[in-house]
C-alpha cells in the first residue's frame, strides 16, 4: 500500500515526519494522514515523493513493483540522449563539509551578534560621562562637561568603528557558507543530511527559549527608568538607568540576532536539496536576493542609527532602531518564506 511505503521510505531516509512535510510544501497533519491511509496524496505530491526518495511512480502506487527493481538517482535524474550536454548534477555536500558548515554558522552568528550589541552600548560611556559631568556630587567625582564629551565620543566612534569592521569581516564569512548553501545539495539518508537534520532538531528548543527571552529583555528593559522617575530618583541616577536600558536591550537583541542567525544558516543547507533542477534554480535566486538585502538592510539600519542618535542625542530612545528593524526583517523573512512556499505549491 502507499501509506505504507511512503512510511518506509520516510524512515529508511532518516526523516521526521515534520521534516518530510516540509520537503513537500504540506502540513504534518497532511503526512500523518497519508501514513495512516485515511487520506491520499495528490498526484503532484506522488511525484515529488518518488523524486525526493529517488523511487518510481509505478513503485509507489503499484503492489507488484518492489523499491530494488525501480529505484533510480536519489537526487539528480539520468541523462537521456536527449538532454543538454552541458547539464550537470550539484555536487553532494560531504560529512566533513556539513561540520564545518555548522561551525562556521556557530561562529558567525556569535560575531554579528557582538557587533550589534557594541552598537547598542557605544554611547554608555557617553551618557554616564555627561551625567557624571552635569551631576559630580552625585556621580562621586569632578569632571568637566568638555572633557566627557571627549572621551565618550572617542570611545563611541571606536566601538561604532570595531562593530562596522565585525560586520564587513561577517559579512564575507557568511557569504563563504552561502556558496556552500546554493552550490551543493544536503541530499536524505547522506550523512550530512543526518549531521544537519539532528543539529537542526535539537537547536529548536533553545532558539525557542533565547528568542522569548530577548523579547521580554527587550520589553522590560524600560524599567529601570521608569522606576527611578518614579521613585524621583536623583538625576543621575536616571541617567545611569538609560545605560541600564541599554545594556538590557543589547543583551536581549544579542540573543535574538544570533539563534536568528543560526538558524537561518541551517535553513538554506536543509532546503539546498529540491526536488528538481527549476525548483532548485529559483530558490538558489531567492536566497541569492534575500542575502544581498540583507546586507544592505542592515548596513543602511546602523546609519539610520548613528545619524539619528548624532543629530538629536537622544541615545535613550535611537536604541529603538535595533528593536523595531529586527521586528521588520524577521516580516519581511517570513513574507519571502510565505511567498515561496506558495510558488513551490
Amino acid at each position: 500500500m502507499l501509506a505504507e511505503k511512503i512510511v518506509i521510505l520516510r524512515k529508511k531516509h532518516g526523516m521526521s515526519q515534520e521534516a518530510f512535510a516540509e520537503q513537500l510544501d504540506v502540513s504534518r497533519q497532511a503526512v500523518s494522514k497519508w501514513e495512516s491511509g485515511s487520506s491520499f496524496p495528490e498526484i503532484d505530491k506522488i511525484v515529488r515523493i518518488s523524486e525526493l526518495f529517488g523511487v518510481s511512480t509505478d513503485y509507489l502506487l503499484k503492489d507488484t513493483y518492489t523499491e530494488g527493481e525501480e529505484e533510480k538517482s536519489s537526487y539528480c535524474v539520468e541523462e537521456t540522449e536527449e538532454s543538454s550536454e552541458d547539464a550537470s548534477c550539484p555536487a553532494l555536500v560531504s560529512k566533513e563539509e556539513a561540520v564545518s558548515y555548522i561551525s562556521d554558522i556557530k561562529q558567525n552568528s556569535l560575531l554579528l551578534s557582538m557587533c550589534v550589541l557594541l552598537c547598542i552600548i557605544s554611547p554608555i560611556l557617553l551618557i554616564f560621562l555627561a551625567g557624571a559631568s552635569t551631576y559630580p556630587d552625585t556621580a562621586g567625582f569632578v569632571i568637566s562637561s568638555e572633557l566627557a564629551a571627549a572621551i565618550g565620543i572617542v570611545l563611541l566612534l571606536l566601538t561604532v568603528a570595531l562593530a562596522v569592521a565585525g560586520f564587513v569581516f561577517t559579512g564575507f564569512r557568511l557569504a563563504k557558507c552561502d556558496s556552500l548553501a546554493k552550490g551543493s545539495v544536503c541530499k536524505p539518508g547522506t550523512a550530512a543530511y543526518d549531521i544537519l537534520c539532528r543539529e537542526r532538531n535539537d537547536f529548536e528548543r533553545p532558539f525557542l527559549v533565547n528568542l522569548i527571552i530577548g523579547i521580554v529583555l527587550c520589553i522590560l528593559s524600560p524599567l529601570p527608568l521608569i522606576f527611578s522617575a518614579v521613585s524621583e530618583a536623583d538625576l543621575f541616577y536616571v541617567v545611569c538607568s538609560v545605560d541600564i536600558l541599554l545594556l538590557v536591550v543589547s543583551v536581549g537583541v544579542f540573543l535574538i540576532v544570533r539563534v536568528s542567525v543560526i538558524r537561518d544558516g541551517y535553513e538554506k543547507l536543509y532546503l539546498s536539496y529540491s526536488i528538481n533542477a527549476e525548483r532548485r534554480e529559483k530558490t538558489s535566486t531567492a536566497f541569492s536576493v534575500l542575502g544581498g538585502l540583507e546586507e544592505i538592510y542592515w548596513t543602511l539600519l546602523l546609519v539610520v542609527y548613528l545619524v539619528w542618535s548624532f543629530k538629536s542625542m537622544d541615545w535613550h530612545i535611537t536604541w529603538l532602531v535595533w528593536v523595531i528593524g529586527g521586528v521588520v526583517w524577521t516580516i519581511i523573512e517570513s513574507v519571502f518564506a510565505m511567498v515561496k512556499c506558495k510558488k513551490h505549491k
